[in-house]
C-alpha cells in the first residue's frame, strides 16, 4: 500500500492496459534504438526516450510493491506483464548488468507462479 493514500487513484482495468500499451510502445521503440545506435550516448539517449515511459509507470504508484499491484490488477499475467516492463526499462538504460532489472525480471516470473 503507498505510504500516502491521498495518492491512491482508483483506475478502471481499462486504464491499466491503455498504460499498458502506451508504456510498452515507448519500450518497443527505445529496443529499436538500442538495436540500431552506436553512439557514445546510446545508453543516455535510451534513458531520456524511456524517462516518459518511467514516469506512466510510477504514476500508477506500481514501482515494486507487487503486493499493491495486487490489489489494484486483478489479472496476474497483467501485474506480472507490468512489472516485467519495468524491468526491461532497467535493461536497455545501462550497458552494464543492472541489479533492479534482474529484479523486476525475476518478480514478473514470481508473480506468476505464486498462484
Amino acid at each position: 500500500m503507498p505510504k500516502n493514500p491521498k495518492t491512491l487513484k482508483v483506475q478502471s482495468p481499462n486504464y491499466f492496459l491503455e498504460t499498458y500499451e502506451q508504456i510498452r510502445e515507448m519500450i518497443e521503440k527505445a529496443n529499436l534504438f538500442y538495436k540500431s545506435y552506436f553512439g557514445k550516448d546510446k545508453f543516455k539517449k535510451i534513458a531520456e526516450q524511456l524517462a516518459e515511459s518511467l514516469k506512466k509507470y510510477d504514476s500508477l504508484v506500481i514501482d515494486s510493491s507487487i503486493v499493491f499491484l495486487r490489489g489494484v490488477v486483478e489479472d496476474k499475467s497483467l501485474r506480472s506483464s507490468f512489472i516485467y516492463l519495468r524491468g526491461k526499462m532497467a535493461n536497455l538504460m545501462t550497458e552494464e548488468y543492472d541489479k533492479t532489472a534482474e529484479e523486476f525480471l525475476s518478480k514478473a516470473v514470481n508473480n506468476l507462479e505464486e498462484y
